[in-house]
């Protein structure tokens, strides 16, 4: 069976939660939750003192000049007397500096601040960047399938979590195709490779753990679409050892042969809205610093979505 046509959204956009990653560190922040450029500090004036109890060292430094003090009179006076003001200095409260960060104050009332971002946040922010280009040069590759009747969706969120899926391509013959993009810093003479056990990734190091984090996010896909999708890796810019490798059941391959290997991949579901249910399954990514969605949202969007008329059966077929 296949699927309708569906209308990606305007927010579809490849490597687009990359580049903000990059702009937030270039601007000294590490997260999505602290606006950019500016990191605001201000100090309002005219607040409210607010006051603690003293330290244990600020009592005994009063009950210790109390007491040198007092011992000139008489050390049994002095004693209880350094006793008495120890108990009375640890009892009061004196006041501090209130603070407060974020406030409405005006521009004369506070004071703005920038921080500026570190070395390791600008590197970070390269390597976001050059993920981002890797992520929109996927997307030329892929731009193809649109003519044959593909929705590719980039840039994705999974429901209750952090991980966004860099593009999902939704086949018309109820196929789906999920695709990280890599792209590394190129190092000539060094090959991309896996051993003879298909357990590992190597590329000057151990990169077995890039497809360890995508198979979990299929795995949470099946979750969401019980049925399980392709799982591809393509690697931008370095050497192969050979045109295609396999790494724990799943294809890393070159941008050469990507294409072909979606093109090849085999249907998983024969829902008639496979394309409109991935999109609101799997919506635009958000922000780092919350989960892209909640459960029950996600879940209310799976059921608005089962609700509404579709062509060519049961509306749960093939799941």
């Amino acid at each position: 069976m296949t699927t309708t046509a569906h209308r990606t959204p305007d927010a579809n956009v490849p490597g687009a939660s990359a580049r903000r990653m990059a702009a937030q560190l270039r601007a000294g922040t590490s997260g999505f939750d602290v606006p950019a450029p500016e990191v605001v500090s201000r100090t309002p004036a005219g607040l409210p003192a607010a006051s603690r109890p003293r330290s244990v060292r600020e009592a005994l430094g009063w009950a210790v000049c109390v007491g040198l003090f007092g011992f000139f009179i008489h050390y049994v006076v002095a004693l209880v007397l350094a006793g008495a003001v120890f108990i009375v200095a640890k009892m009061s409260r004196r006041t501090v500096k209130s603070s407060a960060a974020g406030t409405a104050a005006g521009p004369s009332r506070a004071r703005l601040t920038k921080t500026p971002p570190t070395p390791q946040q600008l590197k970070a922010a390269d390597r976001w960047e050059q993920g981002a280009r890797g992520e929109e040069e996927t997307a030329r590759i892929l731009a193809p399938l649109l003519r044959d009747g593909w929705t590719i969706l980039h840039d994705r969120g999974l429901v209750d979590s952090r991980a966004n899926l860099d593009h999902i391509a939704v086949g018309p013959g109820g196929q789906i195709v999920v695709i990280d993009s890599k792209k590394w810093t190129p190092y000539p003479g060094v090959e991309l490779k896996v051993p003879y056990t298909e357990d590992a990734l190597v590329y000057r190091y151990d990169r077995t753990k890039d497809v360890r984090a995508l198979l979990n996010e299929v795995d949470h896909m099946v979750d969401d679409i019980d049925v399980r999708p392709t799982a591809l890796i393509v690697v931008h810019d370095v050497e192969y050892w050979g045109p295609r490798l396999r790494c724990l059941g799943v294809l890393v391959i070159r941008p050469d042969r990507l294409l072909d290997e979606v093109r090849q991949a085999q249907p998983v579901s024969r829902r008639s809205d496979l394309a409109r249910f991935m999109d609101l399954t799997f919506p635009p990514y958000r922000d780092r610093s919350e989960p892209t969605i909640g459960l029950q949202e996600g879940l209310a969007r799976r059921k608005a979505a089962l609700r509404q008329p579709t062509r060519g059966g049961s509306r749960r077929q093939g799941r």
